[in-house]
């Protein structure tokens, strides 16, 4: 009665570890997520997967609680909880070590399009980067896509697996030729289903899970382009609307070998499906290995998918570049999508399309060839041929001098640094470079002028409390996430739609200028 009906909007829950997208209204609502939190206890060795809402159906269902929570059951540990059965990367064959969290590097949500980047090597502390950037992207009052980026960087092994399953369904394919495996599993085909081969068959096991995935189909090597859609079943009597469901992967980075296969979700929790169809994606070498997986997912209701093409940008850059990915995304609506992900927001790469753009994340929608939408997340420039975008700054840096200590109440942040004059941080990400034990992302509530010539950032009703100094003595006090004197960044918005010479600024944290 006093606050209102409640109002889900997409959100960063930095603590907890999960970002989610939220778009549409009624029947039309439809949601992504990205968790990178605890992987440990009753948590599945599931960093950086994902999943997808759509019409009222999960499309991407985590497998959830094993058949028997025990340290005997072999499937816990060898499949349910184990990497290679989420929508996640495995690397050298074994499923991933256990921590707190990951480190979120970038987050925004605006009008249309919600972007994340999380890293987090701890879970495959033998890896240089293992990082995941993901976005969802409208387009219309229904329709979303997803695009995903994966770099993973070196292995003491030199294997990499991308696993991706949607629900229940018929699963079709084209671009793409696969071999049947006449017998055994992905493991091998003289492995049977269900062996641990490669690690005890209890609760200790740290292993592949391979052999718990069966019916394999291989291509080596196959071409970039080619797309797996499952047509979905209503598992759970949740779909809205009669039309079919489908959820399409578009494959769009090279990889040694693909292969489709069966795995089985718990068999004694109601309604389960009887088995999910697998995609995995493998890429050998040694230690110097590097993968940057490339994806396009599609949810679509109908007959007919609302995309006609998804392209991978060359940017003249090697194979094993992580440094920078891009997308082409064509639609039927006659719309034309340019993604980019890179990590230096000054570096200009070239689109195609007569378009160059420089930014940690950039988004541009084309229709007949003129831009009718630019989002930029700690971007600079972007060229059109007859008109250029310029942003003051990608990012603002500085340091904390103080903060709120207390437990309950509107938390604040005083910070020297460089921020803008009129304060315009609403909604953006306020990352403190802290001591790395817990990540430390915020969105910004409001800004004003702080004490002694700071800023203090107002935060809304949150704790930064990490614990007690001791248990045993709670007069002792707490200990925080952060500190005075530990440096922060805040990478820019600009945001901005287009229509002939008019232009509508959605959201902007910094001055820009459109010539």
């Amino acid at each position: 009665e006093r606050e209102g009906g409640v109002e889900l909007k997409s959100d960063n829950l930095n603590g907890y570890g999960l970002t989610l997208f939220r778009s549409g209204a009624g029947d039309q609502q439809r949601a992504a997520w990205l968790y990178y939190g605890r992987n440990a206890g009753h948590g599945h060795r599931d960093r950086l997967n994902f999943g997808l809402y759509y019409r009222g159906m999960d499309l991407l269902p985590d497998l959830g609680y094993p058949e028997y929570a025990d340290s005997k059951w072999p499937k816990r540990a060898g499949w349910t909880t184990n990497t290679i059965s989420h929508n996640t990367v495995m690397v050298d064959r074994r499923q991933q070590e256990t921590d707190w969290i990951g480190q979120c590097r970038l987050y925004a949500a605006s009008e249309d399009v919600g972007i994340v980047e999380v890293a987090s090597p701890g879970v495959y502390p033998q890896t240089r980067d293992y990082r995941r950037t993901l976005a969802m992207v409208d387009l219309s009052d229904s329709e979303s896509y997803l695009i995903d980026f994966f770099r993973v960087d070196g292995g003491a092994e030199g294997d990499h697996v991308l696993s991706f399953h949607a629900g229940e369904g018929e699963v079709s394919t084209d671009g793409i030729d696969l071999t049947a495996q006449e017998q055994g599993t992905y493991a091998g085909p003289e492995i049977p289903f269900g062996t641990h081969y490669d690690g005890p068959p209890d609760g200790r096991y740290k292993g592949s899970g391979f052999a718990y995935l069966y019916d394999v189909s291989r291509a080596l090597q196959p071409m970039p382009g080619w797309w797996i859609d499952w047509n979905l079943a209503d598992s759970r009597n949740l779909k809205v609307g009669e039309e079919e469901v489908h959820v399409r992967y578009h494959a769009l980075s090279s990889s040694d070998e693909a292969s489709l296969a069966w795995g089985d979700p718990p068999q004694n929790k109601p309604g389960n499906p009887r088995r999910l169809r697998y995609l995995l994606q493998r890429n050998q070498g040694d230690d110097l290995l590097r993968s940057f997986f490339t994806s396009v997912v599609e949810p679509y209701s109908g007959p007919h998918p609302l995309i006609t093409s998804a392209t991978r940008i060359d940017l003249g850059l090697s194979r094993d570049d992580l440094t920078a990915a891009a997308v082409r995304v064509a639609t039927a609506q006659g719309r034309t999508d340019l993604i980019l992900t890179a990590d230096d927001s000054e570096r200009i790469l070239d689109l195609g399309d007569g378009v160059r753009a420089a930014g940690r994340f950039v988004l541009i929608s084309l229709q007949e060839g003129a831009p009718t939408r630019l989002f930029l997340l700690g971007g600079t420039r972007v060229e059109f041929p007859e008109s250029v975008l310029k942003v003051d700054r990608s990012e603002y840096r500085g340091t904390v001098k103080e903060m709120h200590r207390e437990e309950q109440g509107d938390a604040w942040i005083d910070v020297e640094g460089d921020l803008p004059a009129d304060l315009s941080l609403k909604d953006a990400q306020l990352r403190i470079h802290n001591d790395g034990v817990r990540d430390a992302c915020y969105a910004i509530q409001s800004a004003s002028p702080g004490p002694e010539g700071t800023f203090r950032l107002h935060m809304g009703e949150i704790s930064f409390i990490r614990g007690l100094i001791s248990e045993e003595d709670y007069d002792r006090g707490f200990t925080y996430n952060f500190a005075p004197g530990d440096g922060f960044d805040i990478q820019t918005i600009v945001h901005i739609q287009l229509d002939g010479r008019e232009t509508e600024i959605i959201r902007s944290t910094s001055g820009f200028t459109l010539t």
